[in-house]
């Protein structure tokens, strides 16, 4: 599998409805925050490189200049997956922000 790019992440949390996931996202400042942590979160790399072998990444056009040209397949069930997975953590991380304070 290739690795997920940053654009790919963003593109699968939408198609998911991953804003509708958890009640911190009715903040847009945690909607972002979230889509931040997804991209550079070590847990949410952790996450999404665990369910590698349910993601297919395909090159749509190898003779292009841009370098993130793919076709990502992957079940709903592993695209749900993924996101409950990555929601609860990011969840997680902020509670343990706010119990630490």
């Amino acid at each position: 599998m290739e690795t997920l790019h940053p654009e790919m992440i963003g593109h699968m949390l939408e198609a998911a409805g991953a804003r509708n996931s958890s009640v911190l996202f009715r903040q847009p400042s945690h909607w972002q925050e979230f889509n931040e942590w997804c991209r550079k979160s070590p847990v949410a790399s952790e996450l999404i490189f665990r369910a590698s072998g349910s993601i297919e990444t395909f090159h749509l056009d190898r003779d292009s200049q841009l370098y993130f040209v793919y076709y990502v397949a992957m079940s709903m069930e592993t695209l749900s997956t993924i996101v409950k997975d990555l929601v609860e953590a990011y969840e997680d991380n902020v509670l343990g922000l706010l119990h630490s304070r």
